[in-house]
């Protein structure tokens, strides 16, 4: 099976999980420069560090939606950043989806305050996260394109150590080398 095919199939059963779940909605909380900490102004609790993302089944937050699409989440929230500078939104906040889709998602956006001091550690911050998660997204890619090349060899021994029964072996696959003959009085 080539890598292509591969896909494709992980694609559409990733597609078919998707659309028999339940409808969501997703508040995606971002910050610019990116590494703020969240925290609910209500209680002061830490929701996480921006870039994060937070998905909910829809029917779970009935209760928060006003009219079709809108929510209104009783508490805003406050963006703090290592420097100390801060945002806030709006509290209570009111988000609303104008597309009316099923999955409905929101941004909640803190930009810093320009004049706050501490400005170049905050891009330092936000810097080695982005790197992090480049990091992490390259590992995540590589383990991929791994799990779909043993897929590959399944057929051909991946798994078993020997060939089966699934046609001719992969590209480029060798057989191992005979043992060593033995000599006279061995064996």
């Amino acid at each position: 099976m080539n890598h292509r095919i591969a896909r494709t199939l992980v694609s559409l059963g990733a597609a078919a999980v998707a659309l028999s779940g339940c409808a969501t909605a997703s508040f995606q909380f971002v910050s610019d420069p990116e590494g703020a900490v969240v925290k609910a102004l209500d209680s002061g609790s830490v929701v996480g560090t921006t870039p994060f993302t937070v998905t909910m089944e829809r029917d779970k937050i009935a209760n928060l939606m006003t009219r079709p699409g809108c929510y209104r989440l009783p508490s805003g929230y406050e963006a703090v950043w290592g420097s100390g500078a801060k945002a806030a939104s709006a509290s209570p906040l009111e988000l609303c989806d104008p597309g009316g889709s099923r999955d409905v998602a929101f941004q909640i956006r803190f930009d810093r305050p320009k004049d706050a001091p501490g400005l170049e550690d905050d891009l330092r911050t936000a810097l080695r996260n982005a790197q992090r998660r480049a990091d992490l997204e390259r590992a995540r890619a590589e383990a991929a394109e791994r799990d779909l090349e043993m897929m590959d060899g399944w057929g051909w021994g991946g798994w078993f150590g020997g060939p089966m029964f699934w046609g001719p072996p992969p590209r480029g696959h060798r057989p191992p080398p005979p043992p060593p003959p033995r000599g006279p009085g061995r064996r």
